[in-house]
């Protein structure tokens, strides 16, 4: 999946989770910490192909990414499931949005789960990606209508209240 779409389940899972401002910004981040690992690609394609999808796309890295960020939470309980949640959203978005096989369940099994051997690649960029867009799109437009808020929040206050002012009808 695109980072736009981990972004927007990260801030759906914030937002539904009722998490104050700074969880939610956690919460988007733990969804988009798993692409760290793409950052491989600066030492070439080959990094990329070898380290993208290994270790940071595990169930183990949600929890090590959960218990980096909890100190940081206000809501310790329910902000520590909202970023274990929002970590896991990372997973099931590529297991389903990707045909990249991932070791979900690294480091006590070293089996690499993929949908790429189910459905066809025409079926997953074309149809399943799009379709996830455009109901996290949905998403976040309800978030915005009911809470008044857009994810420009965990940059700028001043900015998302411009953004929800000019699309929220007086």
């Amino acid at each position: 999946m695109f980072i736009i779409s981990h972004l927007l389940f990260g801030w759906v899972i914030g937002n539904y989770s009722l998490l104050e401002k700074r969880d939610r910004a956690l919460a988007v981040a733990a969804a988009m910490a798993p692409d760290l690992d793409a950052l491989s690609y600066v030492f070439g394609r080959s990094y990329y192909e070898a380290f993208h999808h290994e270790f940071f796309h595990s169930i183990a890295f949600c929890v090590f990414i959960t218990l980096l960020m909890l100190p940081f939470a206000k809501e310790k309980i329910r902000g520590g499931f909202g970023i274990f949640a929002a970590g896991l959203s990372h997973l099931f978005a590529d297991l389903i949005g990707t045909s990249w096989p991932m070791p979900l369940l690294w480091p006590f099994s070293s089996h690499y789960f993929t949908i790429g051997g189910i459905l066809s690649e025409q079926i997953i960029y074309n149809v399943i990606n799009p379709l996830a867009g455009l109901i996290l799109l949905i998403f976040s437009i309800m978030i915005m209508v009911e809470f008044k808020r857009t994810p420009v929040e965990i940059v700028s206050p001043k900015y998302d209240r411009r953004l929800v002012n000019f699309f929220m009808l007086p």
